[in-house]
């Protein structure tokens, strides 16, 4: 099996454009030799990157590779039709397996590309190079489902809308700046990022913020949407190109070793949004100041815990631009005839200031408490004496 598994691999690589189909060899490897899946587990919990076989031939200057791939058709079907059968059989329980483990998209291609293969002929893999969409895997268990039904459908159903915007996001074919091309292409990616925001809230609903913090503490940054990086975008990349560099000039105090400049950061939790306002030792002077609201897109959104932490991060990035590197925090509910309590969102925004460099000094519940107030809002309830 392990030399199915590389002449597999050399025939993929000799034929279309791959994204870390070694891995996926290696995995492979591993399984049909020792029945272990250790490789698949480390890839599951550490590995940055979506294995990926692309619907792309190769160009004319990796034409060696396609003169390569022909004696290993041959051997193949030099094999004996028993041999065959064992090797289909072994492949396929195979692929059933990685469907149970982990989330793929057109697995099925691959199946199909195998079997034609082993049968010494390359007549699926050159249907599956005019076709337009990749085969993926992608390290996320599928049994996450137990866990978290509702953000497992949503999960697989953001998949199989927006799989190509996925795998898309660093990669543009054709490689030319055709205008209508490129509005398709944009509309793919803005529409993919926005369905991806409601996956991000439910991943925080269900997981909580440790599951973020432990995404921050990987040694290399996840490739996969956790993180919604800048999409490659060839118009943008020559206009800029052109442009000379602005120098960045820093604004701020000089400060000495260990020296900290302190600013006030007063957040304001309702349930109904979430404002974190950032302002010198008077509070006259305001510094930044970043609502839930302007971090998402629906209403019911804006006090969420996922939405404060988007406005606290903003305003840490814009403290450190302006050289604070700490904070008094003071918090406030609603207060006087309403709620002293404060909204969701004020623990996730505290923490995401503390978890993106500034530091924290004291910190205050300033909510209003009257000694008398006016009639709260609302009619009576119980029972009238």
């Amino acid at each position: 099996m392990e030399q199915s598994v590389a002449e597999f691999s050399a025939f993929i690589n000799g034929r279309a454009v791959t994204r870390h189909l070694e891995t996926f060899c290696a995995i492979a490897g591993e399984f049909f030799a020792h029945s272990s899946t250790r490789q698949l587990d480390d890839w599951l919990e550490t590995a940055p990157f979506v294995i990926a076989i692309l619907p792309l031939a190769l160009d004319d200057s990796q034409v060696a590779g396609v003169r390569e791939a022909t004696p290993l058709l041959q051997r193949q079907r030099a094999h004996h039709p028993a041999t065959r059968e064992a090797l289909v059989a072994q492949w396929t329980a195979f692929l059933r397996f990685l469907v149970d483990k982990v989330t793929t998209r057109n697995l099925e291609w691959l199946e199909a590309i195998l079997r034609d293969f082993l049968s010494g002929h390359d007549v699926v893999l050159g249907e599956f190079l005019q076709n337009h969409e990749a085969i993926s895997l992608i390290p996320v268990h599928s049994g996450l489902g137990q866990q978290a039904p509702v953000l497992t459908k949503k999960w697989r159903k953001f998949w199989r809308k927006y799989g190509r915007a996925v795998w898309e996001r660093k990669f543009w074919s054709p490689f030319h700046t055709d205008t209508e091309d490129y509005r398709i292409r944009s509309n793919r990616q803005r529409s993919a990022q926005n369905a991806f925001e409601s996956i991000i809230i439910g991943a925080y609903q269900a997981f909580g913020p440790y599951f973020f913090v432990k995404l921050d503490k990987m040694a290399h940054r996840h490739r996969g949407w956790w993180y919604r990086g800048k999409t490659v975008d060839l118009i943008k990349s020559k206009k800029v190109a052109k442009k000379e560099v602005e120098e960045v000039t820093r604004v701020g105090p000089s400060l000495k070793d260990g020296e900290q400049v302190f600013g006030v950061a007063h957040i304001f939790a309702s349930f109904n949004d979430t404002f974190v306002h950032v302002t010198d030792l008077s509070g006259r002077e305001t510094i930044c100041r970043v609502t839930g609201g302007m971090k998402v897109k629906a209403d019911r959104d804006e006090a969420s815990p996922y939405a404060a932490m988007l406005a606290a991060q903003d305003v840490a990035a814009k403290c450190k631009e302006v050289g604070i590197t700490a904070v008094h925090i003071k918090v406030r509910a609603t207060g006087g005839n309403r709620t002293k309590t404060p909204g969701p969102g004020a623990q996730s925004a505290l923490r995401a200031l503390a978890r993106n460099g500034l530091k924290i000094g004291r910190i205050e519940d300033v909510t209003p408490i009257p000694t008398d107030s006016t009639r709260r809002k609302g009619g009576r309830r119980g029972r009238r004496l």
